[in-house]
C-alpha cells in the first residue's frame, strides 16, 4: 500500500491493484502474460509497479498508463522482488543473483552472485542504494548479506542458523534490518554493519517481528503477547490480543496484528489493530 493509500496492491495467484477511494479493482495479470507470478511490488507514489514471475520476467508497469514501461528476462527462478520507496531502483533476487535496475529506464545498475540458495527475500533501502537480501542456504542455514548497489560486491553477510522460509525487512535507511522465520523460530535484529543487536531467546511460541518506519523500534509478537521494544531489546510497552499472533507490521502509532484466537491454527484468520501510546525513546 502507498503512504497515501491511494494504492492498495494484494499479491496472490492473480495479483490485484485498488485504485483510489472508489477501490476500483485491476487485476495485474491482465496486464502480461509471462506465467505465475511470484512477486509484486508498488513505489511509495504508486506510479511504478513491478512484477517478477516464475519463468523469470521482470515488467515494469506505469499504473498511470496502465501498460509496461520495460521488461527483461533474467536468468535462474526468481523469487522477491523489491521497489526502492523513492521510486528510482527496482531489486530481483533469482536462486543466486542479484539484480537492480533503474526502474525508469531498465538500465542495469547492479549485479550481484550471492551462492545457491532455496529461497531468498530481498529488502531496498529508501533509495535503493543498500540492498538485502536474506536467503536459505541448501544446507538449510538463514543467511543475510547486505550490498552497497553504487559498489562492487557486498558489505557483510551473516549466518544465523536453521531457516524455513525467510522474512525481511530493512528500515528506510538501510541501517537496520529484521531477519526472521516463517514459522516463528526465531527474530535477529541487525545494525546495518551487521552486528546483532538483538534476537529473541529460545522459547516454545512463535515470535516474529517488524520494525517502526524509522528503525528505532520494532514490535515482536509471541503467543498472545505484543511488545514494543527499542533495537536493542529493551521493553518499552507490552499488551494483549485475544488470540496468537502470527505475523506484525508497524506503521506510525499502530500496530497491525494477524493471527487466530485457535492456537492451531497455521493460517491467520484474524487481525488486530493495536493503538501504541507516545513512547519517550
Amino acid at each position: 500500500m502507498t503512504p497515501d493509500a491511494r494504492y492498495v496492491l494484494v499479491n496472490g495467484d492473480t495479483p490485484t491493484l485498488f485504485v483510489g477511494s472508489s477501490g476500483r479493482a485491476v487485476r495485474v495479470s491482465a496486464w502480461f502474460r509471462a506465467g505465475p507470478v511470484v512477486d509484486t511490488d508498488l513505489s511509495a507514489d504508486g506510479r511504478y509497479l513491478a512484477v517478477v514471475t516464475r519463468s523469470g520476467h521482470l515488467t515494469v508497469f506505469s499504473t498511470v498508463r496502465g501498460q509496461p514501461v520495460w521488461w527483461t528476462r533474467l536468468r535462474g527462478e526468481l523469487f522477491s522482488l523489491a521497489v526502492s520507496e523513492d521510486g528510482t531502483r527496482v531489486g530481483a533476487a533469482s536462486e543466486e543473483t542479484l539484480y537492480v535496475f533503474d526502474i525508469r529506464t531498465g538500465a542495469r545498475v547492479f549485479v550481484h552472485a550471492f551462492g545457491k540458495s532455496r529461497i531468498a527475500s530481498l529488502g531496498l533501502s529508501r533509495d535503493g542504494r543498500r540492498a538485502v537480501v536474506a536467503r536459505k542456504t541448501p544446507e538449510g542455514q538463514l543467511a543475510v548479506a547486505l550490498l552497497l548497489t553504487d559498489r562492487a560486491g557486498q558489505a557483510w553477510e551473516r549466518r544465523l542458523g536453521p531457516v524455513s522460509v525467510p522474512t525481511l525487512q530493512v528500515s528506510r535507511a538501510g541501517s537496520v534490518v529484521k531477519a526472521g522465520d516463517f514459522l516463528g523460530r526465531a527474530v535477529t535484529i541487525l545494525s546495518g554493519d551487521g552486528h546483532t543487536l538483538w534476537r529473541s531467546p529460545p522459547g516454545l511460541e512463535p515470535v516474529e517481528a517488524a520494525l517502526s518506519p524509522d528503525g528505532t523500534l520494532a514490535a515482536v509478537v509471541t503467543g498472545s503477547r505484543v511488545e514494543i521494544r527499542k533495537i536493542r531489546g529493551q521493553v518499552l510497552w507490552n499488551t494483549q490480543i485475544p488470540g496468537y499472533a502470527l505475523s506484525v507490521r508497524y506503521g506510525g502509532p499502530w500496530v497491525a496484528v494477524t493471527g487466530s484466537p485457535d492456537r492451531t491454527q497455521k493460517v491467520p484468520d484474524h487481525v488486530w489493530f493495536v493503538r501504541v501510546p507516545d513512547l519517550a525513546r
